[in-house]
């Protein structure tokens, strides 16, 4: 188990690490071709890509990032917690770490924006009002 969790962890961060360069190279390109109204479309996972980008902010904000603390954790954090929330609703796998109770209407796509929220606030309590 534990062998899975240390796994878990590491392609999480890998994929962050992954999202993060993408963004970073061609964020610029991708925001100028966005469709608006996509991010309110189920299924298209631009909230991801948003809240990646708000993390990306955060991290470049001087002296919000601990020194200490590799920005890559709280990306694998933030993926993380956006996956568990859309799991838990969805049920289309078994959460990593935090199974959500919800009712049976509940937006999947609200779980995760609830999740990364909660999770940048938390992390990031100093930047809580631009989150």
């Amino acid at each position: 188990m534990e062998r899975h969790a240390r796994a878990l962890v590491a392609l999480t961060a890998s994929a962050a690490a992954a999202a993060l360069i993408a963004v970073t190279v061609a964020g610029p390109a991708l925001a100028r071709n966005r469709d608006p109204g996509v991010a309110f479309k189920p299924g298209t996972g631009q909230s991801v890509i948003d809240w990646n980008r708000q993390l990306i902010t955060i991290v470049n904000t001087p002296k919000v990032q601990p020194p200490a603390i590799h920005p890559t954790r709280s990306f694998a954090m933030l993926q993380a917690a956006e996956y568990d929330a859309v799991v838990s609703i969805t049920h289309a796998d078994r959460p990593s770490l935090v199974s959500v109770d919800a009712p049976p209407r509940a937006r999947p796509d609200a779980a995760a924006d609830q999740a990364a929220h909660d999770v940048l606030t938390a992390l990031y309590p100093s930047m809580a009002p631009a989150v």
